[in-house]
C-alpha cells in the first residue's frame, strides 16, 4: 500500500511540475463560469430552445471532462514515450500499478476540481433557478464525476497504446460525444 501511495505521489508531483495539475483544475473551474455569467432565465424545454443555466453548467462540464480525458491520455503517452516509468519497471513495480496510480492521481484532481466548480455553480445559480434545492446540481455533479472517471480511464487506456497526439484525439472525441 505504501508503494502505491508513493506512486500516486509521484504522479501528482509530475502533474504539478509540468503544470498539468493547474491546467486540469483551471479547466474544471472554468466549467462553472457559464452558470455564473449567463442569464438565469429558465426557458421552456421546447425543441430548439437554449438550455437554462443548469443545462449550460452540464454542457460546460462535459467539455471540461473531455479535455481532462485528453490531458490524461497525452500525459501518460508522453511519460511512456520519454521512458519515465522504465526505472519503476526495473524495480519490480508492476505496470498495472503505475497506470492505477495515474488513474488515482487524475481521480483526485477531478474531485478536487469538481467540488469548487459545483460550489461556484451553486452560489451563482442560487435558489431562484434551483427551487427544488441542491439535488439537481448534486445529480449533475455526481454524474459528471462518474462520467469523468470513465473518460479518464479511456484516456489512460489510449495513452498506454498510442503516441501523445493520437491518444489525446482518441480520448477526447468519444468522451465528448458520450458526455454531451
Amino acid at each position: 500500500m505504501s508503494r502505491f501511495l508513493a506512486l500516486v505521489g509521484l504522479a501528482l508531483r509530475e502533474l504539478w511540475i509540468s503544470f498539468r495539475l493547474l491546467l486540469v483544475v483551471a479547466v474544471l473551474l472554468a466549467a462553472g463560469l457559464p452558470a455564473a455569467l449567463l442569464p438565469h432565465a429558465v426557458t421552456p424545454n421546447l425543441a430548439g430552445a437554449p438550455p437554462d443555466a443548469l443545462g449550460w453548467f452540464a454542457l460546460a462540464l462535459a467539455v471540461a471532462l473531455a479535455l481532462v480525458a485528453g490531458i490524461a491520455a497525452a500525459t501518460l503517452a508522453g511519460e511512456r514515450r520519454n521512458g519515465a516509468p522504465g526505472w519503476m519497471a526495473v524495480r519490480a513495480v508492476p505496470r498495472a500499478s503505475i497506470v492505477l496510480a495515474w488513474f488515482t492521481a487524475f481521480a483526485v484532481l477531478l474531485l478536487l476540481g469538481l467540488v469548487p466548480t459545483a460550489l461556484l455553480a451553486w452560489l451563482a445559480l442560487g435558489a431562484a433557478v434551483l427551487p427544488a434545492g441542491p439535488m439537481p446540481l448534486v445529480a449533475v455533479t455526481a454524474s459528471a464525476a462518474c462520467s469523468g472517471l470513465a473518460a479518464i480511464a479511456l484516456g489512460l487506456l489510449s495513452g498506454t497504446l498510442l503516441p501523445p497526439w493520437p491518444a489525446l484525439a482518441l480520448a477526447a472525441t468519444p468522451a465528448a460525444a458520450i458526455l454531451l
